[in-house]
C-alpha cells in the first residue's frame, strides 16, 4: 500500500542474530515447559507417596482408639498430623456409609460420603469440589473392619509450590535469555565483522581504491575468503597498473603518430606547392615556346625587308608584298596566341611529369 514504507532488507548480521536469539528463546520455552511437566509429575508422585505413608501410619495408630471409641485421642492425633502436614485439608473415618469421625468445622460435605472405594488396599482419586481440587486417599483400618480412613490433600499447596518453582525457573530463564542475547549479539558481530570489512573493501575497490585490504586472521572459511580476496585485489591492482602503463604508452604513440601525420601533411603540402610552382614554370616555358615561332617568323621577315631597302637595290614590289604578308601573318598568329592566352581561365595539374603542355591553348590552336 502507498501508506506503508517499503521495508528495508535485513542485513546478514541481523538475520544471524535473530536466528540465534529465536533459537535460544524456543529452546528456553521448551526447557521451561518440560521442566514444569517434570516438576508437576515429581510433586504429584511425592504427594502421593507422602499421603500414602501418612494414611498408612495414621491407620495403624488409630486402630485401638477406634475399637474402644476413644475419638478424643483420634482427634488429637489428627490435629497433630494436620499441623505436621499443612497440605492435608481434611481427615475423616467412614464405615458402611456412616461418618464416624471428621475434622470439618462447618459440617461434613455430602459429596464426600457414600463413595464406593477399594477397602482392601490404599486407594486414591482426584476430587473436584466447589472449594477446590483434592487428592482423596482411602486407607483401610485393620483390614477395613473398623472402617476406612479418608485423607484429603489440597492440591493448591502443590500448585503454589510448583508456581513458585516455575517462577524461579522463569526468572533464571530470563537471565539466561539476557546472557544469550548478549552472546548472540557478540557472536553475530564476531562472525559478520570479516564480511563487513570485506564489503567495505569491495566497495572501495569498485570505486578504484586498490589499496584496500581485508584482515585475514585464522584458518576458517571466512579467513580463507579474505585471503583469496586480498590476493585477487593485488592481481587486479597489478593488472590495472599494467593497463595504465600500456594506456600511457598508447597515448604517447598516438601523440607521436599525430605529429608524424601533421609533418607528413605539411611535407605533402610543400611538395604539392613545389610541384605547382614547377608546373607554372613549365607552363610559362610552354607558352614562350608557342610564342617563339611567330616571333621568329616576324623577326626574319622584318630583317629581310630591311635588308632589301638598305642595299639600295631596285625595290621589288611583289617580294616586298610577300614579306609584308609574312609579317602580317606572323603578327596575326602572335595576336591569336595572345588572345587565347588571355582567354585561359584556369589550369589544372593532372599529373606531374617532365612534359608540361597548355591543353586549353593546344585545343584552341588545333581544333
Amino acid at each position: 500500500m502507498a501508506g506503508f514504507k517499503e521495508m528495508r532488507p535485513l542485513s546478514l548480521k541481523t538475520k544471524l542474530f535473530l536466528s540465534m536469539f529465536l533459537l535460544v528463546i524456543a529452546f528456553s520455552f521448551l526447557v521451561v515447559l518440560f521442566t514444569e511437566m517434570y516438576v508437576k509429575n515429581v510433586f504429584m508422585q511425592d504427594d502421593i507417596k507422602d499421603a500414602k505413608v501418612v494414611a498408612a501410619t495414621m491407620a495403624r495408630h488409630i486402630v485401638d482408639p477406634l475399637l474402644i471409641g476413644d475419638y478424643v485421642a483420634i482427634d488429637n492425633y489428627a490435629d497433630e498430623t494436620m499441623k505436621e502436614n499443612a497440605e492435608i485439608a481434611y481427615i475423616f473415618i467412614e464405615k458402611d456409609g456412616q461418618i464416624l469421625f471428621n475434622t470439618f468445622k462447618e459440617g461434613f460435605p455430602k459429596n464426600l460420603a457414600g463413595m464406593h472405594r477399594n477397602t482392601d488396599d490404599i486407594d486414591l482419586m482426584t476430587l473436584r469440589t466447589e472449594h477446590g481440587d483434592y487428592l482423596d486417599i482411602s486407607a483401610p483400618i485393620h483390614g477395613g473392619r473398623p472402617g476406612n480412613l479418608r485423607i484429603g490433600i489440597d492440591e493448591r499447596t502443590s500448585r503454589e509450590l510448583i508456581g513458585k518453582m516455575i517462577m524461579t525457573i522463569a526468572l533464571v530463564t530470563v537471565v539466561i535469555l539476557g546472557i544469550a542475547f548478549a552472546i548472540s549479539l557478540f557472536i553475530a558481530r564476531r562472525l559478520t565483522a570479516p564480511l563487513t570489512a570485506l564489503t567495505v573493501s569491495a566497495t572501495g575497490i569498485a570505486e578504484g581504491d586498490y589499496t584496500r585490504t581485508t584482515p585475514a586472521g585464522g584458518y576458517d572459511e571466512i579467513s580463507k575468503l579474505a585471503m583469496a580476496f586480498n590476493t585477487m585485489t593485488k592481481a587486479v591492482s597489478l593488472r590495472e597498473d599494467e593497463l595504465r602503463s600500456v594506456n600511457t604508452e598508447l597515448e604517447e604513440v598516438n601523440m607521436r603518430l599525430h605529429e608524424s601525420i601533421q609533418k607528413l601533411r605539411e611535407t605533402s603540402e610543400e611538395l604539392v606547392r613545389s610541384k605547382q610552382d614547377a608546373a607554372v614554370v613549365e607552363t610559362a616555358r610552354a607558352f614562350l615556346h608557342h610564342l617563339r615561332q611567330p616571333l621568329t617568323y616576324l623577326t626574319m621577315a622584318i630583317e629581310l625587308l630591311v635588308d632589301e631597302i638598305a642595299d639600295g637595290k631596285s625595290f621589288d614590289t611583289g617580294a616586298a608584298r610577300r614579306k609584308l604578308e609574312a609579317i602580317s601573318h606572323a603578327g596575326a598568329r602572335l595576336a591569336e596566341l595572345l588572345g587565347k592566352f588571355e582567354s585561359l581561365e584556369h589550369y589544372k595539374v593532372i599529373e606531374f611529369d617532365d612534359l608540361t603542355r597548355i591543353l586549353d591553348i593546344e585545343r584552341k590552336t588545333n581544333p
